[in-house]
């Protein structure tokens, strides 16, 4: 499922188009035991002032994706992260 999302992340259009560095998705149950998924955003160090105007339709956009794959019933948490705060893991480039 996770691919899935990817796939649908990887099609909606950013502004400016090359702030986004990749994504880091997760799947689980939240602390109330709901299902469901986390999208760490990583943006460009550079590009995340630009971006920023952006970021409620952005990330509305990114909810709006997972539900199309897992379903309204799976809660969808949206974050940005840097790409300079990125030191866990290599994340896969869009």
């Amino acid at each position: 499922m996770l691919e899935q999302i990817r796939q649908h992340l990887l099609a909606i259009p950013t502004s400016p188009p090359d702030a986004l560095a990749g994504f880091e998705l997760r799947q689980g149950l939240d602390s109330t035991e709901d299902p469901a998924v986390w999208v760490y955003v990583i943006v460009r160090d550079d590009k995340i002032e630009a971006l920023w105007s952006d970021w409620d339709q952005l990330r509305e956009r990114i909810r709006e994706a997972v539900s199309e794959v897992a379903g309204d019933q799976v809660i969808t948490y949206v974050r940005m992260w840097a790409e300079s705060e990125q030191t866990v893991r290599p994340v896969a480039a869009p």
